[in-house]
């Protein structure tokens, strides 16, 4: 199945098989208006090219960024936003939070998440990311 994402605040099940996830559109942070992918498994893919504004220089995506006991939502997305500092590329970046996973594409050279510039994809459940990769060419993510 392909299934693009066009804004809004969307949910989306690809079913069996190998799924491809398009992201067309920036998801934001205000009232929580972005793409939750229902059931990522091994084997989909994500393609970020429509959100990104250089292609990545992430691949694979590597460690789940951390953040301290007790930390905000808010607090997770500008710890996964403050890699890209200074970089001319997109920065793709991930964490876990309340057992849900969440994708970053840090598009702005800020140090926190930049709602309009940056954007972030929920992945249902607590999805290991860290040997998925990006293919910088494309900007598709291979979830492994």
């Amino acid at each position: 199945d392909t299934i693009t994402y066009t804004g809004g605040k969307d949910s989306f099940t690809g079913g069996e098989g190998n799924d491809t996830f398009v992201v067309g559109a920036k998801g934001t942070t205000v009232d929580s208006v972005y793409l939750t992918i229902q059931d990522l498994t091994k084997g989909d893919t994500i393609n970020v090219a429509g959100i990104t504004d250089v292609a990545s220089t992430v691949s694979p995506l590597g460690a789940k960024v951390t953040v301290g006991e007790g930390a905000t939502f808010s607090q997770a997305l500008d710890a996964a936003a403050a890699a890209n500092t200074g970089a001319a590329a997109a920065v793709l970046k991930w964490f876990q939070f309340e057992n849900n996973t969440y994708l970053v594409v840090d598009n702005s050279n800020n140090t926190t998440y930049t709602n309009g510039t940056d954007s972030v994809i929920k992945i249902t459940g607590l999805v290991d990311l860290s040997t998925s990769t990006a293919t910088t060419a494309t900007d598709i993510i291979t979830i492994a």
